[in-house]
């Protein structure tokens, strides 16, 4: 798994949220309890944030990168 700090933003990973071996979460990225992050994503929060609600999941091979000024937010479940 890559988790990579940019500049000051850093990812905050709850203690039970499962991140693939071959994913990237980049920045400022929020994962809730029991979030799961597949084989092949990127989630890259380099100029807005990422947030992804308890229990939900990101399948293999997507990308997640909000645009200035757009945060992504992905509910619970």
């Amino acid at each position: 798994m890559a988790i990579y700090q940019l500049g000051d933003l850093t990812p905050d990973l709850h203690e039970t949220a499962w991140v693939a071996d071959s994913a990237e979460v980049i920045g400022m990225v929020t994962l809730a309890e029991e979030v799961s992050i597949w084989p092949g994503t990127v989630v890259r929060a380099d100029t807005e944030a990422v947030r992804i609600g308890r229990g939900s999941n990101v399948q293999d091979n997507s990308v997640l990168h909000p645009d200035p000024g757009k945060p992504l937010n992905i509910g619970e479940n």
